[in-house]
């Protein structure tokens, strides 16, 4: 028999990813997502609340791929050590969006907390578009800002109980089960000779929607209940070869398809 060691181990953690549908805006306590550092394969260690764990890492960066059924991957790469960050914020009571155009180290999904300096600090989840600097906090279920922001001073953080904590933006794949009534765009993506055309970027142009095409060239776009519905353009960047934008009527309440064939 070997003798038994009188001691415990110890582990730190590196940081933490947690699912979140991009859809609904709510965490996915998943326990058959499957996150990996790639390309070493080192899988995340698994708490019972479905939060995803990576531990003793040494500081750098890493590729984390997110996957889950009926969810386009999500990859990023991922710096440790992070540090809390902050930046000037301007938003009247009851705002549930605002620009941020030099937050660049922000992520697509962030808990922030907004500080006027003189009341109690608010916080938030909330949607960053790198493209637009646009912030939108609606989804959160704590709704609007209650506080003024328009005093200099003002700030926007990552908390520093964040700074560990990276949300993993699960956007619906095209067999993602919406709601009735959602406003829907779904499409493919082809070349002359019929091949699925898989990971092109489709965005709607002007817009936060933005999505890439699965293994099967497929696509869907989706759109909040306040979308009221229009004529829309599509921009369809593939890996190789030409962008094209073509234009479509989104309806309100239903699925509009479209085909795009690119050189």
């Amino acid at each position: 028999m070997f003798p038994l060691l009188d001691g415990t181990i110890t582990t730190k953690l590196a940081f933490t990813v947690l699912p979140i549908d991009a859809f609904t805006g709510c965490e996915l306590f998943a326990h058959d997502a499957s996150v990996i550092i790639e390309p070493l394969g080192v899988d995340a260690v698994k708490n019972r609340s479905g939060h995803n764990n990576f531990l003793d890492l040494k500081n750098g960066t890493y590729r984390v791929r997110a996957s889950l059924k009926n969810y386009s991957d999500y990859i990023e790469d991922i710096t440790v050590p992070r540090v809390a960050l902050s930046w000037p914020f301007s938003a009247s009571a009851g705002a549930t969006q605002a620009y941020l155009p030099g937050a660049t180290q922000l992520r697509e999904c962030e808990m922030l907390l907004f500080d006027n300096g003189t009341d109690l600090a608010e916080q938030r989840m909330a949607f960053f578009d790198k493209a637009t600097g646009s912030l939108d906090w609606s989804m959160d279920l704590r709704g609007k800002l209650e506080k003024d922001y328009t005093a200099s001073g003002s700030t926007v953080a990552i908390p520093r109980q964040e700074e560990k904590v990276f949300r993993a933006l699960l956007k619906p794949a095209p067999e993602y089960h919406f709601p009735s009534g959602t406003t829907l765009i779904r499409g493919s993506v082809r070349t002359l000779e019929d091949r699925a055309v898989a990971n092109a970027e489709v965005e709607v142009v002007g817009g936060i929607q933005r999505t890439l095409t699965a293994k099967n060239g497929g696509f869907v776009l989706y759109f909040p209940a306040s979308y009221l519905g229009g004529q829309i353009s599509v921009n369809i960047t593939p890996l190789s070869g030409t962008p094209t934008v073509r234009t479509i009527d989104a309806v309100r309440g239903q699925t509009v398809s479209m085909s795009v064939v690119i050189n």
